[in-house]
């Protein structure tokens, strides 16, 4: 019917014949009244649609000039403020739309399930890592659920070189800077960079002349051997942009190596081979150059690693026995802070059972001395 109505509208010019009866009357106002009802919800939805995007929008904008004023307030310094404010334009512009999709997924996932998946790519970097390549999956998986995110702006600082590893990161998006044989300078620019390596081994390999750095890109993993081997970090990296990165803490990790002692002297090995590596070569650079120091360790890396290996087989005995170990320490304190922690949950409910112990006897006390005096007044008024 509306098709012909619609061709006949076309055809004739909207020149229709006027109703002859009282029903062709009829038919046209209900006709008409059910085309203005779909018209208006039509364009409702519309409106709906427009107002709710209009109304996101200046929510994010109150907050905006919320921030702005804050700072104008406070006197904060021009970079700093011109800094907050990229930061929240990008929130508005990428950060929103990868959370979004994010929590759309994981909504329609059961908790198990999207815990794996979230553990899977994480798992995929890990085996990538040297240290962690030759660890068992459900290990893998125990540190991997143990991650936790951290949001970097453009040049923020992740790590400085000579500092105690803390943590070690995985980056899922963004682009990190790390330089392979100097320190930043504010003159030196943040894209000039070698090719992206696979192996941490590879960022002994410089050459003479200009500035080199290694870009860190999604997926990237690094400060795993410092932070299991308690080095000192030979390299600083800082993010070139806006950049999300997954952090393991020492404590977690710490937790996740419990039950795997077995993988747990491997990859200690594994850290202190890699952390005297990084050893000779700071002791060569002294007394050689940059590119004859790094052709002489790669060319001298296979006789150290076999040295090193026989030095750690026979301490491998030793190890295992270490009361002082590292983990063990750590493991051991954290087992202890939660044990007096269920202790004094223990003790807080048992005093809370007692109380309540006490007034339910009390209040079923008053209770029957009620229901005796009552028993009393209808006994003496019934005859």
């Amino acid at each position: 019917m509306s098709f012909y109505w619609s061709a006949l509208t076309l055809v004739t010019l909207g020149e229709q014949p006027w109703p002859a009866n009282s029903v062709q009357t009829a038919f046209e106002i209900i006709d008409t009244l059910i085309g203005l009802l779909l018209f208006a919800a039509i364009i409702g939805d519309i409106g709906i649609m427009v107002s709710n995007a209009h109304l996101e929008k200046v929510k994010f904008q109150e907050i905006t000039d919320g921030c702005k004023r804050y700072m104008r307030i406070r006197n904060v310094n021009t970079q700093l403020y011109n800094r907050v404010i990229n930061w929240i334009e990008y929130q508005w512009i990428w950060g929103r739309r990868l959370n979004e999709d994010e929590k759309n997924l994981f909504q329609i996932l059961p908790p198990r399930l999207g815990l794996e998946l979230a553990a899977e790519s994480h798992v995929r970097a890990l085996i990538g890592s040297p240290v962690f390549s030759l660890c068992e999956r459900a290990l893998l998986s125990e540190l991997a659920i143990r991650l936790q995110t951290l949001r970097l702006c453009p040049g923020d600082i992740v790590c400085r070189k000579g500092e105690t590893s803390k943590a070690m990161f995985i980056v899922k998006y963004g682009r990190l800077e790390m330089p392979i044989d100097d320190e930043f300078t504010d003159e030196q620019s943040f894209y000039t960079s070698t090719e992206r390596e696979s192996s941490s081994l590879n960022f002994f390999q410089t050459t003479v002349g200009d500035f080199q750095s290694r870009i860190l890109q999604e997926g990237d993993i690094f400060g795993d051997w410092a932070l299991v081997s308690e080095c000192k970090i030979p390299y600083t990296v800082r993010s070139v942009g806006y950049s999300l990165l997954f952090v393991l803490e020492r404590e977690a990790m710490a937790v996740a190596f419990d039950e795997y002692p077995h993988s747990r002297r491997m990859v200690r090995r594994k850290a202190k081979l890699i952390c005297q590596q990084y050893e000779q070569r700071w002791k060569r650079k002294d007394s050689l150059s940059s590119y004859d120091s790094a052709a002489e360790f790669n060319i001298s890396s296979s006789n150290q690693q076999n040295k090193s290996n026989e030095l750690m087989d026979k301490r491998e005995d030793e190890e295992a026995d270490d009361d002082c170990y590292y983990f063990m320490e750590h493991s051991s304190s954290s087992i202890e802070a939660k044990l007096n922690e269920i202790q004094r949950n223990v003790n807080l409910i048992n005093s809370e059972l007692e109380i309540a112990e006490r007034n339910f006897l009390r209040s079923s006390s008053e209770l029957k001395q009620l229901m005796t005096a009552v028993e009393k007044r209808l006994s003496t008024t019934t005859p």
